[in-house]
C-alpha cells in the first residue's frame, strides 16, 4: 500500500526567522510603551512616599512647638546656644555626622526613614563635606524660633516678570542635591538654597498645618524670591541667615 500525504498538510516544526524577529520586533516596541509609563508610577509612588515623610516631619515640628511654648525648632546658626531645647533640628549642636539623631526634632520622629527622600541618589549623597546623607530636607531658615501665631499660611514667589505665586507658606522642603548633600552640611533652606526638582520637574513641600503640597520653582529661583507676611503685616523676604527668633521681631 503507499500512503499519501494529505493535500495543505505541511511538516514544518517550528517558526521561520522572519516570524521570529517580527514577534522579537513586537515585544521591543511594547517594552519601549510600557516602560516610561512603569517609571512614571514608581516615581509617582515616590513621591506619595516623600510627601508622608515630610507630613510626619511636620507633626513633629507641631509637637516640638507644643512642648516649647509654641515656637519652632532652631536651625544652623543655633548650633551654639546654651538652651539644648533651641540648637539646631536635625544636627543640636552642630555634629552633623550624628544627624538626624541629634537634632532637637529626633525625639518626636524616630524613624531615620522619614528623613530621606526615595527618589534623591543615595550614591551621590554625603559626598560634600559636612553632610551624611541621612537627611533630605531642609527647613526655611526665617523661621527658626517663630512662634506658631506669627507664621501666616500665606506666602508668595516671585517671578521676573513681576508677578507672584500665591501658595500655603513652605516650612520644610527637599532642597537640590547640590545645596543639601553636594557641598552643603545642614538643614536650613535659607539665602540662595533652591528646592529640589527631583519628583517631576518640582518638590514637595510642608505648610504650617501638616498639609504637603507640590511646586516647580524656576530654575533660577531660590529662597531669596519667596516672601511672607511678618507678624507686623509687611511681606518680608525668606532667604535670611537668621537665628532663633528673628522672626518675631520682623
Amino acid at each position: 500500500m503507499t500512503y499519501r500525504q494529505p493535500t495543505g498538510s505541511s511538516d514544518r516544526g517550528g517558526f521561520t526567522l522572519v516570524e521570529l524577529l517580527v514577534v522579537i520586533g513586537i515585544i521591543a516596541v511594547l517594552i519601549s510603551i510600557l516602560l516610561p509609563a512603569l517609571a512614571k508610577a514608581r516615581e509617582q509612588a515616590r513621591t506619595v512616599v516623600c510627601a508622608s515623610n515630610l507630613r510626619q516631619l511636620m507633626f513633629g515640628f507641631i509637637m516640638f512647638a507644643n512642648e516649647h511654648h509654641q515656637t519652632m525648632p532652631g536651625g544652623q546658626y543655633d548650633v551654639a546656644n546654651r538652651d539644648p531645647a533651641k540648637q539646631d533640628w536635625l544636627m543640636g549642636n552642630g555634629d552633623w555626622t550624628t544627624a538626624p539623631q541629634a537634632g532637637t526634632v529626633w525625639p518626636h520622629v524616630k524613624d531615620r526613614h522619614v528623613y530621606l527622600c526615595p527618589s534623591q541618589d543615595r550614591v551621590r549623597a554625603g559626598i560634600g563635606y559636612g553632610t551624611n546623607g541621612h537627611f533630605d530636607y531642609a527647613m526655611f531658615l526665617s523661621f527658626t524660633g517663630a512662634r506658631l501665631i506669627n507664621i501666616r499660611r500665606e506666602a508668595r514667589f516671585h517671578f521676573n516678570d513681576g508677578h507672584y505665586d500665591y501658595v500655603p507658606t513652605p516650612i520644610l522642603t527637599e532642597e537640590e542635591e547640590n545645596h543639601i548633600n553636594g557641598s552643603n552640611m545642614e538643614g536650613s533652606h535659607g539665602w540662595t538654597d533652591q528646592m529640589s526638582h527631583v519628583h517631576i520637574g518640582g518638590c514637595n513641600y510642608a505648610s504650617i498645618d501638616g498639609s504637603v503640597h507640590w511646586y516647580s520653582e524656576p530654575k533660577y529661583g531660590n529662597t531669596t524670591f519667596w516672601t511672607s507676611p511678618a507678624h507686623s503685616g509687611a511681606w518680608q523676604t525668606l532667604g535670611q541667615g537668621v537665628t532663633w527668633g528673628t522672626w518675631n521681631k520682623e
